[in-house]
């Protein structure tokens, strides 16, 4: 059921990706060079970008439009990897051939956002314990 998961939320991840690239210019962005990000790097980008997907879905759900805001999230996701949109692309499209790895990649931000979860709960819990005394 996770791999089934992983394998969906690749897939729109990578589809919403391109939309994104394709509509954020960043001026100061480098050209397009051949890096190849290591696993690591490219599950904090992706949580990023998940994190960023989430907001603004949440927003919008809210009745509110954060579309305006959408490329300057990425752009800050971009700067803080100190990366550029075509390089993300570049290695989405080398680890999308190594379907393991992604699913692997997946499995990791999975983890890592069930527990940032789990510890906004446990934090939320004892903020009401302590409300009650």
């Amino acid at each position: 059921m996770i791999q089934r998961f992983c394998i969906v939320i690749s897939s729109f991840l990578l589809i919403f990706l391109m939309q994104v690239f394709a509509s954020c210019s960043n001026e100061n962005s480098k050209k397009s060079g051949s890096l190849r990000l290591n696993e690591k790097q490219m599950t904090a980008i992706i949580k990023d970008v998940q994190v960023a997907e989430g907001i603004i879905n949440y927003s919008r759900n809210q009745g509110r439009n954060n579309d305006d805001n959408k490329n300057e999230y990425f752009d800050l996701i971009f700067q803080h990897h100190k990366i550029t949109p075509e390089i993300l692309r570049e290695n989405i499209s080398f680890y999308s051939q190594t379907p393991e790895i992604m699913d692997r990649i997946y499995d990791t931000i999975i983890q890592q956002l069930k527990s940032a979860q789990d510890s906004l709960k446990l934090e939320e819990s004892k903020k009401n314990d302590q409300e009650k005394l």
